[in-house]
């Protein structure tokens, strides 16, 4: 009877180590859903007030779960998505922080001599899967969603200065897996 005790008191223990050692239940990890958008529209307005192209952002609550962006951080985005009418340009992505502190907004992953992750320009409806690596050259202002954001722009016809005009097309990338992973 001894012997069963002793090994059950055994067991237990290394299960608590385990426990200690993995995170256990401490909640010191992001939540299974952290990052993991799944599927959703985002709509590129146009930008053209303030360049030449089409714009949006993704901030939500999930995307870093309070999590505020460092420099030298490493991050993966694997994501599939369809646009809603062809596009003129490449579509290019960035980690940024879009606070009025900010001034409008701030590139977090890239900078001089660096540009943005590019994905080739696609067809209305064609399907794009895609999944890439980042690495922060700057921290965020805070925690806020906004301030830890990651933006989609592509460049197109319209008219610098005549924002919301009627003459600019907005696109929509409808995802259906977006996944971003801090390393």
């Amino acid at each position: 009877m001894k012997k069963a005790l002793w090994l059950i008191a055994g067991l237990g223990m290394v299960f608590m180590l385990s426990c200690a050692t993995t995170g256990g239940s401490s909640g010191a990890e992001p939540s299974a859903t952290a990052g993991n958008l799944g599927a959703f529209n985002l709509v590129l307005a146009d930008n053209f007030e303030y360049g030449d192209g089409y714009q949006g952002v993704v901030n939500r609550p999930n995307l870093m779960e309070g999590h505020r962006i460092q420099a030298g951080e490493t991050y993966t985005l694997k994501i599939t998505y369809s646009t809603s009418r062809d596009l003129e340009q490449d579509l290019s992505v960035g980690l940024v922080d879009v606070t009025p502190t900010a001034n409008y907004w701030t590139a977090l992953s890239w900078g001089t001599g660096e540009d943005m992750f590019t994905i080739p320009a696609s067809k209305a409806g064609e399907e794009v899967s895609v999944e890439f690596t980042m690495t922060t050259q700057r921290r965020s202002t805070g925690a806020a969603p906004a301030a830890n954001s990651v933006v989609f722009t592509t460049k197109g016809a319209g008219t610098p200065g005549a924002a919301n005009s009627g003459t600019q097309r907005a696109v929509t990338l409808a995802f259906t897996e977006f996944v971003l992973t801090r390393h």
